[in-house]
């Protein structure tokens, strides 16, 4: 191929969206007014896989590539390593040795943070004899053994993320398909406190970076989500994000509280959105496939 030919292929390639690196870059329309690195589930040949998104260039990078879905990133701050589960439950981290699991030992679970500062894995999983029903655990990196932190007293845990302080849990209790809702609990299992009201779907809670406000999916009408924010102290909620024909799920907020990040469903492919918290304008970020779960990583 002629060096002339070379370039006019790059050109080509890269107005389309495609660009010929084995970690699958490519260019998507850059956000200037929001600097930062987005991660999320995208959807390749080998499944669902974790890619890097940059706001300012527009780069998208895969970062795995093994074959089975990847699911739930998440970013470690003090060491940028990348945290996921795959399909069966397993944690893995992505770091300069390429992926491995977090723990062997750590059962499958459903949801999952970690916690640095104390190198506290905070988990869902099922219930030993009761496979109905989901408790809150967390294994020590390193340790063989996982203990209790919240079994309520009825239902199911499913999703939870930890404040920022590491005091908190918000997580999602659920009664039965038609009711879901947002509770807080501090990280010990005590204090346990609903922020969302009885009879209604509520879903993939994310905090604030002031830890006041939770951000999540709330049913407005059969399998329609919009974003809602509550307050953590006055239980006060307020529409954030409000569509007509498709649902938004699993918010995520960048470091300053300015743009929130989430996926959007309807009768396509999953998409991800960027939404201005002050005005509630949204657009669609330009990303070469279908996406999910966003998370914001660290700001540049």
């Amino acid at each position: 191929m002629t060096m002339k030919l070379a370039k006019f292929r790059l050109k080509v390639l890269t107005i389309m969206g495609i660009a010929s690196s084995p970690i699958l870059s490519c260019f998507g329309k850059p956000a200037p007014e929001a600097e930062g690195l987005l991660y999320y589930s995208g959807l390749t040949d080998r499944g669902w896989q974790i890619h890097r998104f940059d706001l300012v260039t527009g780069n998208v990078s895969q970062l795995t590539d093994s074959i089975g879905d990847k699911r739930s990133p998440h970013i470690v701050r003090t060491s940028g390593d990348l945290l996921f589960r795959d399909a069966n439950g397993r944690i893995s981290r992505l770091d300069g040795g390429g992926e491995r699991l977090l723990s062997e030992t750590l059962p499958n679970c459903s949801s999952f943070f970690f916690l640095p500062t104390s190198q506290d894995i905070f988990f869902t999983r099922l219930a030993t004899g009761n496979p109905q029903r989901q408790f809150i655990w967390k294994q020590k990196l390193g340790e063989d053994k996982f203990y209790l932190v919240y079994r309520p007293s009825n239902g199911s845990v499913r999703q939870i993320v930890l404040s920022s302080d590491g005091g908190w849990i918000v997580g999602t209790w659920l009664a039965n398909m038609g009711e879901e809702r947002i509770f807080k609990v501090k990280k010990d299992g005590s204090e346990f406190e609903f922020l969302t009201p009885p009879n209604r779907i509520a879903a993939y809670p994310a905090w604030s970076p002031d830890g006041k406000k939770v951000y999540f999916s709330y049913e407005v009408s059969k399998n329609n989500f919009d974003i809602w924010m509550v307050d953590t102290r006055s239980k006060e909620l307020n529409p954030v994000y409000e569509s007509k024909m498709e649902s938004e799920l699993a918010p995520a907020l960048d470091d300053a509280g300015t743009f929130l990040y989430c996926e959007q469903r309807g009768d396509g492919l999953p998409a991800i959105l960027r939404v201005s918290i002050e005005n509630q304008s949204a657009t669609k970020l330009a990303l070469p496939h279908a996406a999910r779960e966003p998370i914001w990583g660290v700001k540049r």
